[in-house]
């Protein structure tokens, strides 16, 4: 009997022993699957390309060509940041995710970042693509005639990546990534780290070691071309070159016109800063219908050089006296940066957005202000019919850039100098001491049912015609005594609370932001339930334009 259960006893061990091998064979079939090899294959506007591709765990890498050099992206998922390694000049740049919509060269951040902002996901269904289960998720915006297809993804549930998206523009492809021939396997750590002894750089470094070490033979024919004096009409032929010469003060505007439409008829031309006849910078090369407007030149520019580089262009030139900085135009589901190195050109820098009336359709979108990762200011603007806003961003004080987001229409941003009497945040007057306590002091949660500490917020914006809010954003804040309205916005200087109140869970209030001449009043209510939060406000501006949001929230511990 005892031999029985002693038999038994080894039987059961030797079960157990065979379960925890099985788990432990498990756990490291994950850890490999979870780190693989592939190759990215892109195509984008009929031109295919292959690089290959590097994946563990949260973190992947691959090869590509930016500016004509080649480079390689290290992308960390929980890392805002990208970084950009440069062997050749033996160093590497750091750049907000958002630029990858713009850098067009990384199609799953620009995915995961336009899914989030943007897309609505319109469905989910398992497909197997190769050896890999995927979840397949489309995604849809709305449009003039109802939801578009705008992207589809498929998801591999063994990495949580996807490992195909296609993109679509009024349901037409335009652009696809897809990883193939994935081996798992382990990889060297060093594949997803920046090489020892390699520097951070600018942009400017990359473009001085492209210059050329020889004289280029066209410059010799600078001293024999024709100088013409603004403003002039005229139309240029292929390789022609002719000095402008550029009055002290002024901005100089080029507009040109290409011989047809179509780009196998467009014209190219180059831009050159010139000083007492010689180049001392190349402002760039531009091609079809396109306007060059130049203000800020290197010291002692006396002339702006052009060069033809294809066909026969006609070149309209004017200057005038502006405070223009920087111009750009923005066109729906874009997003674009506007550095701090822009706004450190001028001593009160302004931005101002302006919708562009030409397509008769309003313009809708965002506007962020950042001091290097802090979010200082956050709004959205709704304007319509070539209506404008603006921004005094030197009231934010230095360091500042600003990412501008347009989700339906057209705007034209710009930067420029304000003028000495533009409208400044007015100093809070002194109020009596009652009057002070009742609508500066902000409400304490201590005896109520809110609970302090570290919470995460999402945000969604309610717009007509829609069946749910749209996702607009998250952000984690700490709630204090001090403060228990859940909105980072507060965090600005240029905001004040105007009145605040607790009513058992429920916290209204009001308040008010104001950038220069545009105020914008905040009303809303919300109500705390234990570890969770939910509520709605309504953001009203001075010109009568009023965007309503729903908010609601997680607490995740204590603050930090």
């Amino acid at each position: 009997m005892e031999e029985k259960m002693g038999k038994n006893k080894f039987r059961t061990l030797g079960v157990l022993l065979g379960i925890a091998l099985l788990f432990s064979m498990s756990n490291i079939c994950s850890a490999l699957a979870a780190s693989f090899v592939a190759q990215m294959v892109m195509e984008m506007k009929g031109k295919k390309t292959v690089s290959p591709f590097y994946f563990k765990d949260s973190v992947y890498r691959f090869d590509t060509v930016q500016n004509g050099v080649p480079v390689y992206m290290l992308i960390k998922r929980k890392d805002p940041f990208m970084t950009m390694v440069i062997p050749s000049e033996k160093g590497y740049m750091r750049a907000p995710k958002q630029m990858a919509v713009l850098m067009k060269n990384n199609l799953f951040e620009a995915h995961f970042y336009a899914s989030k902002k943007f897309y609505k996901l319109a469905s989910k269904s398992e497909e197997k693509l190769g050896n890999f289960k995927c979840i397949k998720e489309v995604y849809t915006i709305e449009g003039a005639a109802g939801p578009e297809k705008v992207s589809i993804a498929w998801v591999a549930a063994r990495f949580d990546f996807p490992i195909k998206i296609i993109t679509y523009h009024k349901e037409k492809e335009l652009a696809k990534v897809e990883l193939r021939n994935i081996e798992e396997k382990q990889l060297d750590p060093s594949l997803f780290q920046i090489p020892v002894g390699y520097k951070e750089i600018k942009p400017s470094d990359i473009e001085a070691s492209k210059r050329p070490k020889t004289k280029p033979a066209w410059l010799k024919k600078i001293k024999n071309a024709p100088v013409l004096t603004l403003p002039f009409e005229k139309v240029l032929q292929e390789g022609d070159i002719v000095r402008v010469e550029v009055p002290k003060g002024h901005t100089i505007t080029f507009k040109m016109e290409s011989p047809g439409p179509s780009r196998d008829q467009w014209a190219h031309i180059e831009y050159f800063a010139f000083k007492k006849g010689k180049k001392i910078k190349n402002l760039g090369e531009y091609g079809g219908f396109t306007t060059a407007r130049f203000k800020e030149l290197p010291a002692g520019t006396d002339e702006i050089v052009i060069r033809v580089l294809k066909r026969s262009p006609r070149i309209k030139a004017q200057s005038e006296l502006s405070n223009i900085i920087e111009a750009v135009t923005i066109k729906a589901r874009t997003t674009k940066m506007l550095s701090s190195f822009s706004f450190a050109k001028a001593k009160r820098p302004r931005v101002i957005i302006k919708d562009y009336a030409g397509d008769k359709v309003s313009s809708f979108g965002d506007i962020s202000f950042y001091r290097g990762s802090k979010a200082v200011l956050e709004e959205k603007f709704h304007l319509k019919d070539g209506a404008s806003r603006s921004w005094n961003v030197f009231e934010l004080g230095k360091g500042i850039s600003c990412f501008v987001e347009v989700k339906l229409g057209k705007v034209e941003v710009r930067i420029e100098e304000a003028t000495a009497g533009a409208p400044a945040i007015a100093p809070k007057q002194k109020a009596p001491a009652a009057a002070r306590t009742k609508t500066q002091s902000k409400p304490s949660p201590a005896s109520g049912p809110i609970k302090l500490g570290l919470w995460k917020i999402q945000r969604f914006v309610v717009m007509p015609g829609l069946p749910s809010p749209v996702p607009a954003d998250n952000w984690e804040m700490c709630i204090s005594e001090k403060n228990v309205i859940p909105l980072r916005v507060l965090e600005a200087p240029v905001c004040k609370i105007k009145d605040s109140k607790i009513k058992g869970s429920d916290v209204v209030f009001e308040f008010t932001c104001q950038i220069g001449e545009q105020k914008s009043h905040y009303r809303g209510k919300v109500t705390y339930s234990g570890d969770s939060v939910k509520g709605e406000y309504t953001v009203a501006i001075d010109d009568g334009d009023k965007v309503t949001y729903k908010v609601k929230g997680q607490r995740l511990g204590k603050c930090k």
